[in-house]
């Protein structure tokens, strides 16, 4: 399964993208609605406690410079909620094989991608246990585990 953004198109291209979402399993999300944003970290969540496995870029979206971005906090959400591994996925090559406002893949580039060690934040999901998820102390919790997933990313990206 992955999570799709869905907010971004409109009429028959939408209709279209929530056909295939449906058929492929791919979870929509539409990132500026926060019951959006909860219904999908539920259904994640569903997905990863079948043993399914669940695709989720931190970034949010695609970069459009090539340089990697912030992190964004859903999967360590997703992890405090299930404690499942977190397995980070470097993809060094997809800007330059089809950068943004590009319809059509440019030929004969490479994408490497290169699998790191699962990341389990054992003493993070005891702490968060014993906080209210609105708390200043569970954001810096998130926030801590974020920055360490992104900094495994950028490691196998260089």
């Amino acid at each position: 399964h992955m999570i799709g953004q869905i907010d971004r198109y409109h009429g028959f291209v939408k209709i279209l993208l929530s056909l295939v979402y449906f058929i492929t399993g791919v979870i929509p999300v539409n990132r500026d609605d926060e019951k959006s944003r909860k219904k999908a970290a539920g259904e994640a969540a569903k997905v990863l406690k079948e043993g399914d496995i669940l695709v989720i870029y931190p970034e949010g979206t695609r970069t459009r410079t090539g340089e990697i971005q912030k992190g964004y906090p859903g999967v360590a959400k997703i992890f405090l909620r299930t404690g499942t591994p977190i397995l980070p996925v470097g993809i060094k090559g997809v800007f330059e094989l089809m950068p943004p406002g590009k319809g059509i893949p440019k030929i004969k580039r490479i994408v490497e991608i290169n699998i790191g060690e699962p990341l389990y934040f054992k003493e993070e999901l005891e702490m968060a246990k014993n906080l209210d998820c609105n708390s200043e102390e569970y954001k810096n919790l998130l926030q801590k585990i974020t920055d360490k997933i992104m900094e495994e990313i950028t490691n196998l990206i260089k």
